[in-house]
């Protein structure tokens, strides 16, 4: 999170704890209305979460055959710029 917005601090290993933890994450997007939406991040499957129309959380997807073997997040909203064009502060 750079310290700005709470983030996992250490990577989440194994199943039933990176689910535990996705749980609690999809609990906190609810109580927000984050809405979901499927797209492409870095040429990774992915996900993109929205709040008001912002972007809040980029999620891509490292899959490997049919299993996911890793998530790679983004909650930062300095990193989250490209993703919020209207609040990009204008090019100097």
């Amino acid at each position: 999170g750079g310290g700005l917005v709470n983030a996992a601090r250490r990577p989440i290993s194994g199943g039933p704890r990176l689910a535990r933890y996705l749980v609690g994450l999809a609990d906190q997007g609810v109580e927000l209305g984050m809405q979901l939406v499927e797209t492409t991040v870095n040429g990774r499957p992915g996900l993109a979460g929205h709040v008001d129309g912002e972007t809040q959380v980029v999620v891509a997807f490292g899959v490997d055959g049919d299993r996911i073997r890793h998530l790679w997040a983004v909650v930062n909203p300095e990193k989250l710029l490209a993703w919020n064009p209207v609040s990009r502060p204008p090019d100097v």
